[in-house]
């Protein structure tokens, strides 16, 4: 399997494990990120990895594809 394709995979996999266990990452346990959002959990993590020099909302255009 190509390393990319692994390492793809390892992030994908620790942010779903961050997301099953967001009691420990929160300062709120049973309040915070319960709400229904544009920007889930998974995707808000992706985007701060992806995040460049850029504007925010620029950024966001650009990681929407917009």
């Amino acid at each position: 399997m190509d390393i990319i394709v692994q390492v793809k995979n390892c992030i994908k996999d620790a942010i779903y494990q961050v997301k099953a266990n967001i009691s420990v990452y929160s300062r709120h346990s049973g309040i915070d990120f319960i709400r229904k959002r544009k920007l889930t959990l998974p995707v808000l993590i992706r985007f701060l990895l992806c995040l460049e020099s850029n504007s925010l909302g620029k950024s966001l255009l650009t990681f929407y594809s917009v």
